[in-house]
């Protein structure tokens, strides 16, 4: 039951091993809400996937979260198709669980960062869709408003000129790809300005702290700003 709650439950983004983010000043805890390569608990965040995770890499100081690259055959009732992709190691576990839930289902791991593998893209439908519509509509549409008639050929001129930079036929079936390698938390820019989002953040709270305590004494932050650069003369005899 408590597996299935962490599971349910959102969880911020592993960004790397709780020792790491400690460096950068983070907090790995629940209360800190970074998430990290780790056993989730009361008091640490971690990761959602710990319990099921089997990579090698799984909690090694600056080694987790990674890349993954993966294979998975769909189940029959799926239609048994064939991917390959990237993702982060925590995605990849919950593709897997889901993959292998289906009868018939096979989930591989092909490799980590700098594995190639085949990446699968659709060719949209909307180029066969479109052609169709505007062919098959022309004279209504040309009735209705000659100018959306014309817009829409334009369009399709397009869609259809595999020359043009907009060109919808363009678009790839498959492709070979790298696999990527996931940056560590001082590499991230993301994380980057997330650190200074957290130190504003904290230099805020600071000052909030001190002006109530400055209440409590009767003063304020510019009587202390005063008293801290107030210059006194020299005493002169008389």
């Amino acid at each position: 039951m408590e597996l299935q709650k962490r599971r349910s439950s959102h969880h911020p983004m592993p960004y790397g091993t709780p020792d790491e983010l400690r460096e950068m000043s983070l907090d790995p805890s629940t209360a800190g809400g970074f998430g990290s390569c780790s056993e989730p608990g009361k008091k640490n965040a971690g990761c959602p996937e710990w319990d099921v995770c089997d990579f090698d890499f799984k909690g090694k100081s600056r080694q987790a979260p990674e890349f993954v690259v993966y294979r998975f055959i769909k189940g029959k009732a799926n239609g048994s198709g064939m991917r390959e992709g990237c993702a982060m190691c925590w995605a990849a576990m919950r593709l897997k669980r889901t993959i292998e839930t289906q009868p018939g289902g096979v989930f591989d791991l092909i490799g980590g960062p700098g594995t190639k593998y085949l990446h699968q893209r659709s060719k949209p439908r909307s180029i066969v869709a479109l052609d169709s519509f505007v062919r098959d509509n022309a004279t209504l549409i040309a009735k209705k408003d000659p100018a959306v008639l014309k817009e829409l050929e334009q369009i399709r001129a397009v869609a259809l000129n595999p020359n043009h930079r907009d060109s919808l036929t363009q678009v790839p079936v498959a492709e070979i790809d790298i696999g990527k390698k996931f940056p560590r938390p001082r590499e991230n820019p993301d994380l980057a300005e997330v650190k200074i989002g957290a130190d504003l953040r904290e230099r805020a709270r600071e000052q909030e702290v001190q002006r109530r305590r400055n209440e409590r004494l009767g003063l304020s932050l510019e009587d202390d700003e005063e008293e801290e650069t107030e210059i006194v003369p020299p005493a002169t005899g008389t």
